[in-house]
Formats: C-alpha cells, structure tokens, sequence
C-alpha cells in the first residue's frame, strides 16, 4: 500500500510538471499560444532574430527554450538559476543570461544553444542583475544592476570593459542604439533616464520627466527617439539630442508600465502592464490600437518578433504567451479589433475612423457582418468622408452573401438612387430577397412617410428606419428642426443607436443657425461633458445667445455662471438680470437662484421679505429644496410674521421629501410642542426617519429619547447604539454621550478607558460639554489622576465656547490657584461671563466680589443685585447674603422683615448661617416678634449643622 501512495504521489507531481502547450481560448483572438512550465512569475522573454525560437526566464530557476510556431519546449538551460533577463545574440547562436545562480551569486551567463553548452560567465556585479542586451554587433554586451552601475563587456571572454556608475540608484533596464554607440538605462530612486557614451565610458545626459521608477527603455529602430515605461503608469518618448520629452502616454486602466518595445517597424510601442493587459500602440499619436487580455497578473516582459508579426510575452501568472500582431490576423480577429474601437470597451475609446480602418480589411478579407459595417459607414459618413457610392459593392458583397440588413439597404439605395442610378427592378430583387427572410419593411417597400416625418419634427411618431431616412436627409438639406430633432433621436436612443457624439454634431448644425433650443442642448452637452469635452466655458458661450433668444432655461443656466463665476466673469448684478428673465417665464430654478441672491445681498440690497416672496414662488412651482429653507424663515421670523405652526407645515412637506435636515427639525417640534401638539409618537418617528439617514443630530436626538423613556419604552442599550452611530460618524454630542454612558456604564458594560476615549474625541471638535467634563474629572480626580493644570485647560476651552459651567469653574480655579496662577482680576472676569448667562453660584460669587472691593470697586448696591440674581436661581448662599444685605441696608434699604423672610426661605433650604440668623433675629426681636423660645430652636438647628456661632451661642443662653 505504501509503494502504491508512493507511486501515486510521483505521478502527480509528473502531471504537475508537465510541460505542453495549450491552445485554450481567451479574452483575445489575438493569442495564438500559452506556454505552460514555468512555475513562478517570468521576468523576460525574447523571439531570436530569425523568430524561430523564443527564450524565457523565470523566478523559478530555469531559462526555457520553445518552438515559437508550435510552443514546443525544446529544452532549459542551466541549473537553479533565478533568472531576470535574456538576451539572443543577432546570429541566434548565443543567449546572454542574468541571473542568480545555486551559490547566490550575481552572474551573467553566456550559453551556445546548438550545442546548449554554457560558454561564459561574466562576473562583477554586486547585487542583482536586472537586464542584459547584446551590442549590434553581438561583441559587447551591456548589464544593469541594483548595485547601482552599468557594465560593458567582452562577450568573447567574458572580461569588463568599463563599469558606469549611477548616484546610487538602482539600474533597472538598459538598452544599446541601433548603431552600438550609446546605452540608455533606466533607474530607481531618482526616476532618471541616462544616457552613456559606450565609447568614452562617460554618462552623456539624464533625462527627468517621470516620477517613479524606470522599469524598461527602447531605442526606436532608427535610434532618434528613446522609449521609457515607468511605475508611475506612463511611457514617455524622447529625444535624446535634446533630452527633450517630446510625448507622455498614459492610460487610468493600466497601472504600473513594466515594460516597453518599440515595433521593428517603429510604428508600434508594445507595453507590458500591471492591469494584466498587454497594450499596443500607436507611436504617431499615443492612441491605444489593441489591448491584449490573457495573463492573469501583472504582465511583466514583452516583445515583437524581428518581422513584426508576432508577439511573445511574460507575467507573473508564470505564463508565456506567444500573440499575433493586431491588425495582422484573419478576418474575424479583425471584425473584432474594429468592433471594439467602434463601440469603446472601457479600454478601447469609441474611434469611428479606426473602426472604419479595421472594418474595411476584415471586409476584405470576406467577413460578411463587417462588409455590411463598412457599407453603412460609407453610407452615413461614420469616421469617413460621406460616399454612397463606395457604400454600394460592400453592400452588394453582404447582400449576396445573404445578409438580409444589407439586402433591404442595397434595394432602398436602388429605390432612392441613394450612389447609384435609381432602378426599381434591383429595388425589388434585392426587397424580395430581404423580405423571403421575414424583413418587414422590405415586405412593405419604402413607403415616403411624410406624416411619419411629420410626426417626428413635433417629436412624436413613429421612430422607424425609414423615417429617420427621410428626417436625415431633411437634416443634410439643411432643416434647422429636422437636425435638432436628430440630435434629440441620438441623444435619447430613439430609432437609432445612441450616440452622444452623433448628437453634439446635429445639435451644433442646428445651433449654428440660431436654433435656440439646440443653442442650450449643445451648452448643456459641453456642461455635461457628454458626447464632446467638458468645457464651462463652452457651455456659456451657447447658453447666451439661446439666452438672447427668450429661451428660459438658456437664461437659467446663463445666470447660475455669472452667479458662480463658472466659465464666464462673475456678475452677481448680471446674473441677477438674467434669472428675472427665466422668472418672468415662470422658470422655478429661477424663483429659488432669486430668493437665494435676496436672502444672501449677492448682487441686491439683502431683503429677507423678497427672499420669502421668490422662495414662496419657488416652492408653489414644485421646487421640493426650498420647503426646508421656507421652514427656517418661519421659524426664525426673518421677512415674515415668526410662525411656529407654518415653519411646520414647510418642514413637513421637506420632510415627506426625504429632507432628513427636515426630519429632524420635525422631530423636535413635535417633541417639544412648538408649533405642533405634541405628539412624542409622532416625534420619534421623524427623528428615527432622520436618524437612518445618517443625521447625526437626530441620532443624538433619538439616543436621548431611549435614554430617558421619552415617548418610547426606555432602553439604555439602544440609546447606546444611536449614540455610537452619530460618535462613529464624528458627531461630537453622540461622542459625548457616548462616553457618558461608558463612564456610568449605563447601556453598555462601564469602561474609563471608552470613556475617556470619546471625551478626548468629542472635547477635540470643540464639544464645549465634553471639555467641561474632562475639566471636572481632572479636577475633582475623578476616574483620572487628579492634574488641576490638566482641569484648567479643558475649563478654558470649554469657557471660550460660551459653556456657563466651565465658565463658573474657570473663576474658582482663578480664585484659589488651582492649577493656574491665582488672579483675583481673572476670577472676576470669568465669574462675570457666567454670571450673565444666569449661573447662580457665579452670580453669588460676583456679589461677593463687589461686596468686598476684591478685584472690582466696593458697591454694595451692584453686590446686592447680583445676590437678587443668584437668590432668582434659588442659589441658597445668595438668598442668605441678600437676607444680610436687608438686614444690614447694605446696597438696600434696610428692612429686617425682607431680611427674616429671605433666610427663611434659606433656612428651608439647610443653610445653618440663616438658622443661625433666624435665631438671632428672634432673640432680638428684629423683624419678628421678640422670642427666646423661636431663638433657641433656630440656633438649636444651626448647631446641629455645625454652625460654630450658633453652638457659642448656645452655651451663653445656658449661662
């Protein structure tokens, strides 16, 4: 049994590493073969000159040698070798290989291939070898490394004839000149080019354009230009007389550029992309002919045959592909490449000239489908010059061969004379053949529709081919409404294939003889960016003169430039002018722009009652955006009479709209009553509304409704879960609550460390709440070590946003030095802040300030204000010191009985210094009739508390 597992494992490790070619389909018709071997990425491949053979090497430790027309593995050279590059010498005898041999060593070998004997090994290099190429004349070679130099060497002995050194860069490619003078070299860290005089040994000139790495370098054939591909996804062009970049190519789909060839004929770059694609294109002009998709992975090498015809490739996936040319292959290879540029793919740009190319040689080539293509593109002029009777053999040529499309246009050019003579005996040949194959209209003939065509101009009808015949040749004599109505057919799909490009054109025939409909459709067009390059400024210059024209949303768009200073001057006063006009014709955009520029003053003297009027018009038009603004003016009363109960009805009709802004607003006014009953029902359904689209204040909001129970069964943990939305979402209030939770552990499990987390994290957007509460556990060294320094920054920022409590704090900490250098002056101030905002204890305080001239003048009468103020807050020690005001006209008239009633309320209140008072009062029958009775239980309380006078006292009274 163990022999026979044995025997099992070895036959599936032959199978794994089995080695044949495989014709399986892909994405390309272009690829001819996938060459199975290798099993990890391969770094280079390279055709021998006379295309026989190709070579590769891979990071799996082998150099192959295949049958380029079979993909046949002839056989490997060496042994362990990590291999970065091949290079075949002119006379297909010898390979040239960098690689990392079984001793980790950094070695270029050169192998004879009749013979597969290793012939030399080229040693001096550092680090790893990342490219080799043979000189012209196969006797030197030339090897770039990441020991940051390029090296030249005998390839007869194997000796170094010069080593180049780069600023410590690494050498990632290099290249000769067609005439063995020069080297170029591609490198890493400071993304240059260089140029070395092979001669001299001397670097010639560096080329800078591209801002990463140089992976690969070309020279053109006829060694003019140079050619780079880098990291930073572009392939550049040079001259290296000038050093100039004389092109940059780039493409968003392909990434990284690993690779890069020029075509033995120097029309064609062939580059080798991350995105997995090999890609081909022109040189002339940079546009992309064919993108080839196979590799699964980053294609890494690639390289052209010396005919040209083919193309072999290596990546990542450990494939090498063998291709042929684009524009080379058999007719339906071809009807695809012209499909693709005729459509666009992603990759491919919609090109009708270049589709009209590749149509016409799969036409010729016998391919029906694309026959019938270019007859029609020679029919309606589709990338070429209009020639109908060009259109007429390929028609017929598709038409014989059964194509029934091309059967029923053949006998409607016959029919119409349509590039040839009218003849009503090929019409019907050629309608009878369409129509035995079920062609409807060639069973009916070509009817002349004109009330379909009528129809049509008023944008109804019927959208048949026969129609839109006789609408385009109303558009071609030059019909101002047959060629806007086209443009409107291309631009929607309509009876004909959708085309945004087809559209600009109709639109721009028919705008030039001021059609003004087509005026603003073809703005809108260079607006969009649809069918022609996004331009504004484009889209201004046709908005105007349909402006000019009475053409509302013409003026309406107009407007909105000159308000925003998009593609035209910015002109608050013009554009002002211009939104009148759409107004005047009851544009509603309009309403809302004006009642913009009023509640704004952009352009007009600023009037909240004109900004209500057009908002109001706006809104009364359908315009759903201005419900919500129409809600904040009711509510705040600017240009209107305040409404709470219309600012509702606005915010409802916003909020049914999906407004969540509205929602929440809603929300609140039903849970507060304002200008709704209450209703908390009602409440949180437009909180809940507002809160699952995000809005962090209503999630807030909704938190705090669960927290408490308000208008829904109370549930802590669900509060804690619409918190946890808003914090997450950097809602600074559902971060403070959050973290209040946490540090209650109400809700969810108790945790400092959460809670401090979200405190830190709300208290950093300026939540004044949340740097309040860091103060006071700082302070107060609650849950934290106690760092009044620490307490008193987190008062400060907290103050200086308006927070009374902070506030309060900041002015204790000032009195006592507490954490800050103590300042009498700066208590006062802060004290004064919170004062002002109703804090009692702060109110107390700055009697007390006033009362004894500290940090302020003396005035007993200011003292007894701010005491009235603090006592209005029911703040005790304040309506104790009032009391002591009254009794003692200190700032007030002196009145014993204000004064007893005032310390009774504090007495009630658990202050011992008004018992202690009450007593005294009673006991000297000031205020209240004379009792020693009532003075000894008040004084009796007062030293219950503690009161230290009240105990005195009562030991005298003992006495």
């Amino acid at each position: 049994m163990k022999t026979l597992k044995r025997l099992l494992f070895w036959v599936i490790i032959l199978f794994s590493y089995c080695i044949v070619p495989s014709f399986v389909a892909a994405d390309s018709l272009n690829l001819k073969l996938i060459l199975s071997g290798h099993i990890e990425a391969v770094n280079s491949v390279a055709f021998s000159y006379d295309g026989k053979i190709v070579a590769s090497g891979s990071s799996d430790g082998t150099v192959k040698i295949w049958d380029a027309e079979n993909g046949n593995l002839l056989y490997s050279l060496g042994d362990n070798l990590s291999v970065n590059s091949v290079s075949f010498s002119h006379d297909n005898k010898e390979l040239l290989i960098a690689a990392k041999n079984k001793k980790k060593e950094y070695v270029l070998q050169l192998w004879n291939l009749e013979k597969q004997k290793l012939l030399e090994v080229f040693e001096g290099h550092g680090q790893q070898i990342n490219s080799v190429e043979f000189s012209v004349n196969d006797k030197m070679a030339a090897s770039g490394s990441e020991d940051n130099t390029v090296r030249i060497w005998n390839t007869r002995n194997g000796r170094e004839l010069s080593s180049l050194q780069t600023h410590k860069s690494d050498v990632l490619s290099v290249a000769w000149s067609p005439d063995g003078d020069h080297i170029v070299s591609g490198e890493s860290w400071d993304f240059n080019i260089r140029l070395w005089d092979a001669a001299k040994d001397q670097l010639s000139a560096s080329l800078k354009g591209h801002s990463d790495w140089v992976y690969s370098v070309s020279y053109s054939p006829d060694g003019k230009n140079i050619l780079s591909g880098s990291k930073d996804g572009s392939i550049r062009i040079w001259d290296p007389a000038s050093g100039r970049n004389i092109q940059n190519i780039r493409e968003w789909w392909w990434g990284e550029v690993y690779s890069v060839a020029y075509s033995p004929d120097g029309k064609y770059i062939l580059a080798g992309t991350e995105k997995n694609s090999l890609v081909v294109i022109y040189v002339e002009d940079g546009r992309v002919l064919d993108s080839l998709s196979g590799h699964q992975g980053a294609v890494l090498t690639a390289e052209f045959s010396s005919d040209g015809r083919k193309i072999v490739s290596g990546g990542r996936d450990g494939k090498v592909m063998i291709w042929e040319m684009p524009g080379t292959g058999e007719a339906e290879a071809l009807y695809d490449l012209a499909l693709r540029h005729d459509k666009g793919d992603g990759q491919l740009k919609e090109d009708d000239a270049e589709a009209a190319k590749w149509y016409l040689k799969a036409a010729e080539k016998g391919h029906v489908e694309a026959q019938f293509k270019i007859a029609t593109i020679y029919a309606e002029g589709i990338g070429v010059v209009k020639d109908e009777a060009a259109a007429l053999p390929w028609y017929q040529k598709a038409a014989e061969a059964g194509h029934v499309e091309a059967q029923y246009r053949l006998g409607a050019m016959y029919a119409y004379g349509d590039g040839v003579a009218v003849n009503d005996e090929e019409a019907a040949k050629w309608w009878g053949l369409a129509a035995a194959q079920g062609h409807e209209k060639a069973k009916a003939g070509l009817a002349k529709k004109a009330v379909a065509l009528e129809g049509i101009l008023a944008g109804e009808g019927n959208f048949d081919l026969d129609t839109i015949k006789l609408l385009t040749k109303a558009a071609e004599n030059g019909s101002a409404k047959a060629q806007f109505q086209l443009a409107r057919l291309y631009d929607e799909g309509k009876g004909v294939t959708k085309s945004a490009t087809k559209a600009v054109n109709w639109y721009r025939k028919a705008a030039k003889q001021e059609y003004a409909a087509a005026q603003y459709q073809l703005g809108e067009c260079y607006f969009a960016g649809r069918g022609v390059r996004q331009s504004v400024k484009d889209a201004m210059s046709w908005f105007l003169p349909a402006a000019r024209q009475g053409n509302a949303e013409a003026q309406f768009m107009y407007a909105e430039g000159l308000a925003t200073g998009q593609g035209v001057e910015k002109s608050f006063s013009d554009a002002l002018q211009w939104y009148l006009k759409a107004a005047a014709q009851n544009h509603p955009g309009a309403f809302y722009s004006l009642g913009r520029m009023y509640s704004l003053g952009e352009g007009v003297n600023k009037s909240e009652r004109e900004a209500f009027k057009w908002y109001l018009l706006a809104a009364q038009a359908g315009v759903d955006q201005v419900y919500y603004d129409l809600g904040l003016i009711y509510s705040s009363g600017t240009g209107v009479t305040k409404s709470d109960a219309e600012a509702a009805k606005w915010f409802l009709k916003a909020a049914e709209k999906d407004d969540f802004r509205a929602q929440y607003k809603i929300g609140n006014m039903y849970n507060l009553g304002e200008g709704l009953s209450l209703d908390l029902a009602k409440a949180f359904f437009w909180l809940s509304k507002a809160a699952n689209q995000g809005y962090g204040a209503a999630q807030v909001d909704l938190g705090r409704m669960f927290s408490v129970g308000k208008g829904v069964k109370k549930d802590s943990a669900e509060a804690v879960r619409w918190y946890k939305k808003a914090a997450e979402d950097g809602n600074s209030d559902g971060q403070y609550y959050l973290a209040e939770s946490y540090a209650a552990g109400v809700g969810v499990e108790k945790s400092q460390a959460e809670a401090m987390k979200w405190f830190h994290l709300a208290a950093k957007q300026k939540n004044a709440k949340a740097q309040y509460r860091l103060g006071l556990m700082y302070d107060l060294g609650k849950d934290v070590k106690e760092d009044r320094a620490e307490a008193v920054k987190w008062y400060l920022a907290s103050a200086d946003q308006g927070h009374a409590e902070a506030q309060y704090s900041l002015g204790r900490s000032y009195a006592t030095g507490n954490g800050v250098a103590q300042s009498d002056e700066a208590a006062a101030a802060w004290y004064r802040k919170a004062a002002l905002q109703g804090h009692g204890s702060a109110q107390y305080h700055l009697g007390l300030f006033f009362a004894n001239g500290q940090a302020v003048a003396r005035d007993d009468k200011e003292a007894a204000r701010w005491y009235r103020k603090a006592a209005e807050q029911n703040n005790v020690k304040g309506i104790y010191r009032l009391a002591l005001a009254y009794c003692l006209g200190q700032g007030v008239n002196q009145d014993y009985t204000q004064a007893v009633k005032l310390w009774q309320d504090a007495a009630e209140k658990g202050d011992s210094m008004a018992l202690f008072y009450l007593g005294y009062m009673y006991e000297t029958g000031s205020g209240v009739k004379h009792s020693l009775d009532e003075a000894k239980k008040y004084y009796g309380q007062a030293a219950q508390k503690g009161n230290y006078f009240a105990v005195q006292t009562m030991k005298l009274l003992a006495n």
